[in-house]
């Protein structure tokens, strides 16, 4: 039976804080579901260390950061393992779970 991607939530926000040491991103932000009351929310994650896609997400998400952009989260659940899909404007950031990046 295959398992298919499934939304578990859709977030909205503005990410506050980005930070990258010893290999694991950490991401601060202030999230709401609906237009509702927004909450403190902390990420944490390992990027892959495959070409530049490491650098340049996390540059973007410096950027967001800074910028105080409005963004979007839908964490899924999929085959693979649970997802973060960080969104702002026109671009986008998946995170992936460690048992996903070590497959």
């Amino acid at each position: 039976m295959r398992r298919h991607k499934t939304t578990v939530a859709m977030l909205r926000g503005q990410l506050l804080f980005a930070d990258m040491e010893s290999g694991t991103l950490t991401l601060d932000c202030i999230l709401a579901r609906n237009g509702g009351t927004g909450s403190p929310v902390t990420f944490s994650a390992k990027l892959p260390t495959r070409g530049n896609a490491p650098e340049l997400a996390i540059d973007l998400l410096f950027q967001w950061a800074a910028e105080g952009a409005p963004i979007e989260v839908r964490i899924t659940e999929g085959k693979a393992g649970p997802q973060v899909e960080i969104a702002s404007s026109t671009r986008r950031v998946v995170l992936e779970s460690d048992e996903t990046q070590d497959a």
